[in-house]
């Protein structure tokens, strides 16, 4: 199985697979440069002749943590446990 960033019809960005069967969960993936990473299948939109284009699962951003205490900020309030904006 081989797979590559391709972009999708909505823009976003998706991998392209082949592969004999529809993938499912992770998979390596390489880069133009030759880097590998793992991505998340998230659906797979469409396939045909061995080769199949999957959207990928989003990894969610990390929460900010208050510089003082280390607890997860909301935007725009101030810290609730020592009061840091």
């Amino acid at each position: 199985m081989s797979a590559s960033y391709t972009r999708l019809r909505d823009g976003s960005w998706g991998i392209r697979v082949q592969a004999t069967e529809p993938p499912c969960g992770s998979i390596s993936v390489t880069t133009k440069a030759g880097k590998v990473r793992s991505e998340t299948v998230h659906r797979v939109l469409w396939s045909g002749d061995g080769i199949h284009l999957c959207s990928v699962k989003l990894a969610k951003k990390a929460s900010p943590e208050c510089p003082r205490c280390g607890e997860e900020l909301t935007p725009g309030t101030p810290c609730w446990e020592c009061g840091y904006r």
